[in-house]
C-alpha cells in the first residue's frame, strides 16, 4: 500500500473537473454518429441465435443481409422529437445541456462458419420485439467428417 499525502486543493480540482464533464461530454460532439448495438450471440438447440439490442428503432429501419458468408445487419436511429406533446423534433432554439443517447446509423457484420450458411432465406428468422432484434440461424444437417491425414 502507497500513503499519499492528502491536499484539500486535490477535492476542489476533483470538482471543478467533474462540473466541467458535465458540460463537454464527449458525446454531445454531433447530433448523429456511427454507434454499434450490442449482440448476444448463443447456441440453442439445432440453432444460433443473436439477440440485438435496438431500442428506439423502427423495424422498418432495419436491414439484415447475407452476403457470401457474412451476416450484416445495419440501420438507423432516427432522432426522437423534443417535446413529445406536439412530436416536434426541437428548433435551432433548443439548448441541451446532455445527450447521451446516440442516433445515426449502424452497421455489424458476422462472418458465418459454413455450418450455419443457409441453403434458402427461409433457414434464417429475423423479428423484432420490445426493442430486441432476434436472428436465429439453423444449423446445416450435414457436417464436414474430420479427416484423419497420414504423415509420411
Amino acid at each position: 500500500m502507497r500513503l499519499v499525502r492528502y491536499t484539500p486543493l486535490n477535492d476542489f480540482t476533483l470538482l471543478k473537473n467533474s462540473f466541467n464533464d458535465f458540460f463537454t461530454d464527449p458525446i454531445v460532439k454531433e447530433k448523429s454518429q456511427n454507434w454499434q448495438p450490442a449482440v448476444d450471440i448463443f447456441e440453442e438447440g439445432d440453432s444460433i441465435v443473436l439477440n440485438v439490442d435496438l431500442p428506439g428503432v423502427k423495424k422498418e429501419d432495419i436491414q439484415v443481409k447475407l452476403e457470401e458468408k457474412v451476416l450484416i445487419i445495419s440501420g438507423q436511429r432516427q432522432t426522437e422529437p423534443v417535446n413529445a406533446e406536439d412530436e416536434s423534433p426541437g428548433t435551432d432554439e433548443t439548448t441541451f445541456f446532455r445527450r447521451e443517447r446516440i442516433y445515426g446509423s449502424f452497421s455489424r457484420s458476422f462472418t458465418l462458419s459454413p455450418e450455419l450458411l443457409p441453403d434458402n432465406e427461409n433457414e434464417v428468422d429475423a423479428r423484432v420485439k420490445d426493442g430486441i432484434l432476434t436472428i436465429i440461424l439453423k444449423k446445416n444437417k450435414v457436417k464436414e467428417t474430420v479427416k484423419q491425414i497420414t504423415i509420411n
